[in-house]
């Protein structure tokens, strides 16, 4: 009992201190080729560094734009997916898994990823809501549309006065889908 107690306070310890020097090391080579474009070289550094700390949620992430950006789907949902799990705070492994659900035409997953910021990231529920009204609109669903462009409406308000004059029009533009029906 006592040796599994061990090893679960060296497994935590481990990962609350930080990266190792060496998994950084190559997070970050691996962020320079993503950025100079070399997406398959970037994805190999990514999966080193993660070999040597995994939970390394940055370069899930990052890895997971690699496997985007060279086509490899699944695997960039999984990685975004993991991301998520390690760093519920990553708005941005969020907001490119609705992205590649949009692009899918999974609508139903995107909506649940949308969802999912609701619950997990309160302060993003205005991009959220905003991107809700934009899926819904394209699927047609104009009621559910104005529900969620009101609610992001409603945020804005008092956070982004000027976004609020822009989802104005919005509402507006989606009332005259509904009425035109």
């Amino acid at each position: 009992m006592n040796a599994k107690l061990i090893l679960v306070f060296l497994v935590v310890t481990g990962a609350c201190s930080g990266q190792s020097d060496k998994a950084k090391e190559l997070y970050n080579l691996g962020v320079k080729q993503n950025q100079v474009g070399k997406l398959d070289d970037a994805s190999i550094l990514f999966t080193q560094a993660l070999a040597e700390e995994p939970w390394y949620a940055d370069a899930f992430y990052q890895r997971g734009m690699s496997y985007y950006g060279i086509k490899q789907i699944d695997s960039a949902i999984s990685d975004f997916k993991q991301a998520i799990e390690l760093k519920v705070k990553s708005v941005n492994a969020y907001t490119t898994l609705i992205q590649i659900y949009r692009n899918q035409n999974d609508m139903a997953k995107a909506l649940e990823v949308t969802e999912m910021i609701l619950k997990q990231l309160p302060d993003n529920a205005l991009g959220a809501y905003y991107t809700r009204g934009q899926i819904y609109e394209e699927i047609g669903d104009y009621t559910k549309a104005l529900k969620a462009y009101r609610s992001a409406e409603r945020i804005a308000f008092r956070e982004m006065p000027k976004f609020a004059e822009r989802l104005e029009k919005r509402i507006a533009a989606v009332l005259s889908k509904t009425k035109s029906r």
